[in-house]
């Protein structure tokens, strides 16, 4: 049985819907996957700022252009917390003002 893994572990994953697509989406992760980013784009990027960019090789020739967005370790899991007790809060108020349901 494989470990599972920690939350300081870094990701690197195919997250594209299944099917035809304008965009292809791969999700890197982690406070370690910085510089590969970096290396990727051919610079820093803005935290949470959509940045258009040319995706570069080993060699720093362009290989694709894309979307790349980079989020700091901690505010993905800040963000799940967040929207799960908003749901459960919204839920709550819908139940004491009996308004599930109907």
């Amino acid at each position: 049985m494989l470990p599972l893994a920690r939350h300081e572990d870094p990701i690197v994953a195919i997250a594209t819907a299944s099917g035809r697509g304008a965009v292809g989406i791969v999700r890197v992760s982690g406070a370690s996957l910085m510089p590969l980013a970096q290396a990727i784009c051919g610079r820093a990027l803005a935290p949470r700022q959509a940045t258009y960019t040319p995706f570069l090789d080993a060699s720093g020739v362009p290989i694709d252009q894309g979307l790349a967005i980079f989020f700091p370790a901690g505010l993905v899991l800040y963000w799940l917390t967040n929207n799960i007790l908003s749901i459960a809060q919204q839920y709550l108020i819908n139940k004491r003002l009996g308004v599930l349901g109907k």
